[in-house]
């Protein structure tokens, strides 16, 4: 009943699941083990994949991969549907040991084309003087702080509704929910 309330939006890869509830699951055989690639190597397939990096929020806001998408791995059954293409291959940038469960995680939403992940992490990446990009983070106390200093801000919320509803809003702040960013990404 709340369900139906709040009408929740469907994420784009619920038409993927109708499918495979009405046809029947691709037989994999196996739980495809992606291949590790060197930075080069990797650098060499980015072109042609979407990267997904699972590591912590502060691990990629500190560097990542140009182009990375973020999701966290905790948080990959919940958002990957929102953000990634079927149609794409995935290259992943992990911790050393969530390679393995990142994969379940995907396969189990039919994400299948998994080409691989970079051996040695982010660490090896900068070893091979290989590019990468930062997100500058704030604490909420300093963003608190700002506020009340005045100072003018752009701050995106990304809650649903009713977490708005339940936690407070932050005044002046834009609302657009985490699974609308992709098509807003220009704005």
């Amino acid at each position: 009943d709340a369900l139906l309330q709040i009408r929740p939006e469907r994420p784009p890869y619920f038409r993927m699941m109708e499918k495979v509830n009405l046809q029947g699951e691709p037989i994999l055989g196996a739980i495809p083990a992606p291949r590790p690639h060197s930075p080069q190597g990797f650098s060499d397939l980015v072109h042609e994949a979407q990267i997904v990096d699972t590591r912590t929020e502060l691990g990629f806001a500190a560097a990542h991969v140009p182009d990375a998408q973020f999701i966290w791995r905790d948080g990959l059954a919940s958002f990957a549907g929102w953000f990634l293409s079927y149609q794409k291959p995935i290259l992943l940038v992990t911790d050393d040991n969530d390679t393995e469960e990142a994969v379940r995680i995907l396969i189990r939403l039919g994400f299948d084309k998994i080409s691989g992940f970079l051996a040695g992490g982010m660490l090896k990446w900068h070893m091979a003087g290989m590019p990468s990009h930062s997100q500058q983070t704030i604490l909420v106390q300093d963003l608190c702080h700002l506020l009340d200093q005045g100072y003018q801000i752009s701050i995106l919320g990304v809650r649903t509704e009713a977490e708005l509803n339940r936690d407070g809003r932050i005044p002046g702040a834009e609302r657009s929910h985490v699974t609308h960013i992709a098509e807003r990404r220009d704005e």
